[in-house]
């Protein structure tokens, strides 16, 4: 599965005359909806890390908390598992040495890091004097050969789709008029965790009467009521990848 995204990738960076990329999040993805990315080039689920790929090798860079589950969804995909402590000038240039990055062009998006990790960066770059390679800007990327899902991807889409179904249907079941909405949300949300799913795919809105226009309405103590439209929009998250249905 990844290990033909590795081949797309080192293609896509061939055509972009990059020797490699590193691929963060933002922020620390806790709930699994930042890392998209890094997720689709590594397997890794965790909130915490860096992939880098070249068009020799890859790592995937974690602290303390995740080497091992690094070493278990990204190790069988070919990644080299680079354990990392303290501040990134700490690490960084042990990693560069080891994944032999003097000089070389290295790809990275903003949409993928803070400014503060780009920073930081540039600071351990400094520091080093030699043998760093340069940070090239590329936006874009992996978001262009995502566009195109392959069968592994299509099959956690369309269980994502049955587990919102299966959990909608299970959620008629049980709703009451005497519910308030946030009640009711929650029932949504434990729906698509006993149907199989990860989680949820956003916060579950739900609205009863007037508050149904609402297009994004949060759900409030309102009690639900009898013979009043309630509009629901969820949506369930399986493998990473999120379904996203409404319902009235």
């Amino acid at each position: 599965m990844t290990g033909t995204r590795l081949e797309r990738v080192r293609e896509a960076l061939a055509e972009a005359e990059l020797d490699g990329i590193i691929i963060s999040s933002p922020v620390d993805d806790v709930f699994g909806n930042q890392s998209a990315n890094r997720r689709w080039i590594s397997g890794f689920s965790g909130s915490t890390g860096y992939a880098l790929v070249a068009l020799e090798g890859a790592w995937f860079v974690a602290d303390f908390r995740y080497t091992e589950q690094a070493g278990t969804e990204c190790g069988p995909l070919g990644y080299e598992i680079f354990p990392r402590a303290g501040a990134m000038s700490d690490w960084w240039p042990e990693l560069c040495r080891t994944a032999g990055l003097a000089g070389m062009d290295l790809g990275f998006s903003g949409a993928d890091f803070s400014l503060e990790e780009y920073e930081e960066f540039l600071e351990a770059a400094r520091e080093m004097e030699a043998g760093a390679p340069k940070l090239v800007p590329h936006s874009g990327m992996i978001e262009d050969l995502r566009t195109a899902k392959d069968a592994t991807e299509m099959g956690s889409l369309q269980r994502a789709i049955d587990v919102a179904d299966d959990a909608m249907a299970k959620v008629q079941q049980l709703a009451r008029p005497e519910m308030t909405e946030r009640e009711l949300a929650l029932v949504v949300e434990q729906q698509v965790r006993l149907a199989g799913g990860d989680g949820i795919s956003f916060a579950t809105i739900v609205a009863a009467g007037p508050a149904g226009a609402m297009p994004h309405a949060s759900p409030t103590d309102a009690v639900l009521g009898a013979g009043r439209p309630i509009v629901v929009d969820m949506g369930a998250r399986v493998d990473g990848y999120c379904s996203d249905l409404t319902r009235t």
